[in-house]
């Protein structure tokens, strides 16, 4: 499988038969970030491809996805717009721990 080198990031694009594809590499500065999201909504609107990204970087997900599913320990907790899941009770215990009592 050929992999392509995605800017000055150091990421690793191979794609994987239609409209699938896989980044290796990691990204550590804003601007390997920001070149990560740009290929991803030039993907979506140029190609009008759909993407499904695993990621953990809450700026990233938040700032490129219609559709956000969150997973804890492997069971789906939320599902819904970015906005929606920002504000699901069972999120912010997963991610940020329950309220003291």
């Amino acid at each position: 499988m050929e992999k392509r080198p995605l800017g000055s990031s150091g990421l690793e694009v191979s794609a994987i038969g239609l409209g699938c594809m896989t980044m290796t590499g990691g990204y550590s500065t804003t601007p390997d970030r920001q070149e990560m999201i740009a290929l991803i909504n030039r993907l979506r609107t140029e190609l009008g491809l759909t993407v499904l990204l695993i990621e953990h970087d809450m700026k990233v997900v938040m700032s490129i996805s219609d559709r956000v599913t969150v997973l804890d320990h492997g069971e789906k907790i939320a599902e819904g717009s970015p906005a929606e899941v920002r504000a699901n009770p069972k999120v912010i215990e997963a991610y940020l721990g329950a309220p003291a009592e």
